[in-house]
């Protein structure tokens, strides 16, 4: 998953029929996260937009897990509502699309230290394959408070 500047993308993990997709972010989209109140634990940051023709929000979440001195994304959730922009294979206008990558340990990263990778990386998760690539991973902290930036 990509949010940055002028043009935003959530990598979609395969369906069982093997078809890849892409949906593109807005820029506008609001992004929020939640954090566990002792610094250990899963971290969520949630991607929220709206397509001008739908009623609902489409969310993508990125769930990272901290260990106290590193973090790795540990699950992607998104859900999604198909249009014939993006699905153009006769996709039901109405039909929500509800993904779940989870029990990942990927791009692991100590705190205070960047990773970046600008190169794909598949991971076969249980329920699918995904594909990441241009990953930026920036974790902050203190001994007694971290944050991701």
């Amino acid at each position: 998953m990509r949010r940055d500047g002028s043009s935003s993308q959530c990598a979609c993990v395969p369906r069982n029929e093997q078809r890849n997709q892409t949906v593109t972010v807005p820029e506008d989209s609001v992004v929020q996260g939640q954090c566990p109140d002792s610094g250990t634990g899963e971290y969520r940051i949630r991607m929220t937009w709206r397509t001008p023709s739908k009623e609902h929000n489409n969310e993508a979440d990125v769930i990272l897990q901290s260990t106290g001195s590193s973090y790795y994304i540990s699950g992607l959730e998104a859900a999604i509502f198909l249009d014939n922009l993006t699905f153009p294979d006769g996709a039901d206008p109405y039909s929500l699309q509800n993904i779940s990558v989870t029990d990942l340990k990927l791009y692991e990263t100590p705190i205070s230290v960047q990773r970046t990778c600008d190169r794909e990386k598949r991971e076969y998760a249980n329920n699918g394959e995904i594909s990441l690539s241009n990953l930026e991973i920036l974790v902050l902290g203190t001994r007694h408070t971290a944050s991701i930036g």
